[in-house]
């Protein structure tokens, strides 16, 4: 990317935060630590989003067992949950195509 003049933009996405999440919290601590030095070091922006989807925002799943109820989805949110990604991420875009 930077042998082309390829802006990047890095961005940790949103991660559920109204429930106990399924990573090890020193863990996750430690990848976002880590992208945000990579990022750093390579001239890339580092946006940190993870907490911008509120969690009546986000989705449910099927149990992986049959007839098992729903289940919490760390992946997945609803609409207005994308529409706060694209308002964090669109001063970023813009910038990197000036």
């Amino acid at each position: 990317a930077q042998r082309d003049h390829v802006r990047v933009i890095v961005y940790i996405p949103p991660l559920r935060q109204d429930v106990t999440p399924p990573y090890n919290p020193a863990d996750y601590a430690r990848f976002k630590a880590d992208t945000k030095t990579l990022a750093t070091r390579y001239g890339a922006v580092w946006v940190d989003i993870d907490a911008i989807v509120p969690g009546p925002l986000w989705g449910m799943k099927e149990s992986p067992v049959t007839g098992g109820a729903l289940e919490l989805d760390f992946m997945h949110f609803q609409e207005p949950g994308h529409i706060a990604v694209e308002a964090a991420l669109q001063p970023h875009i813009e910038a990197a195509l000036q």
